[in-house]
Formats: structure tokens, C-alpha cells, sequence
């Protein structure tokens, strides 16, 4: 099957320094920084040589929405019976219900107990996310 690739962490400078500087400069926010800072080239070595182990799930787009505070894109995934749900990156026109969809992610600790008590003792982070191509006369809509 084609993939289209929606997003690449790789290439996402804004979001990887926005988790840097969390993690650097608060007390209450930003991921620990157990292999490296977050997205330093550590980091990434860490991940490429399995030191950090990747997840890759393939489901279905089960529904796409607005989340937190109806601002922010999200997609709900389908995969082996299970739901969970993650930001909704680039194209929203290739989100569509009943679409295959990959994603491979990295479980990553959050750097203070206090959001492992709100939000579970890690942060699942997207590494890359990708979608079935659409035929080329869906596409072209």
C-alpha cells in the first residue's frame, strides 16, 4: 500500500525547541531528559541504535476533532481493538474515517511527577505519523 508521510519529528524544529525550552527553563513541564535532551542529536542517536525502544502501530482513523479546548487537531486511532489518540499533524484533507494510518512513537518520561499524576507516567511522542495515499482523483479535490 502507498503512504503519504503526514509528519516526521525529524523535521519539526518549532515543536522539538518548544519541548527543549519547557525543559529547560520550567519547573513543572518538559520531558526528562534520560538519553539526551529532547530531540539533541543524543537523543536521536539513542532512538536510531534502539537504546529508546519505537513503537509502531497500524490502525484505522477512527474520527478526527478538536480537542483540549476545541483548539487543538486531534485523531483518534484504531489499532488491534484499542483506541488512542494523538495531534493531528499536517494535511487535515488526508484524516479521513476509515483510513489505514502508521504511526511510530517513543515512550518518553515527563520530567516531574506531577504531570505523571495527570497525565500517565509518560508521553507518547510521535516520531513520524503516516496515511494510505488517496486515489490520485481523491487527491486532486
Amino acid at each position: 500500500m502507498p503512504w503519504v508521510e503526514v509528519y516526521n519529528l525529524r523535521n519539526d524544529s518549532v515543536h522539538i525547541a518548544q519541548v527543549q525550552k519547557a525543559t529547560l527553563t520550567t519547573e513543572e513541564s518538559g520531558l526528562a531528559p534520560g538519553h539526551g535532551l529532547f530531540g539533541s542529536p543524543e537523543w536521536w542517536k539513542a532512538i536510531d541504535e534502539g537504546e529508546i525502544p519505537t513503537i509502531t502501530i497500524h490502525g484505522h482513523i477512527a474520527r478526527t476533532y478538536m480537542g483540549s479546548m476545541n483548539d487543538w487537531p486531534e485523531v483518534e486511532v484504531e489499532a488491534n481493538g484499542n483506541k488512542t489518540q494523538w495531534t493531528r499533524y499536517g494535511a487535515d484533507s488526508l484524516y479521513e474515517v476509515g483510513r489505514p494510518i502508521e504511526i511510530k512513537y517513543v515512550l518518553q518520561k515527563w520530567r516531574t511527577k506531577r504531570l505523571d499524576r495527570v497525565l500517565g507516567e509518560f508521553s507518547k511522542v510521535a516520531l513520524t505519523m503516516r496515511v494510505s495515499a488517496p486515489d490520485t482523483e481523491d487527491f486532486e479535490k
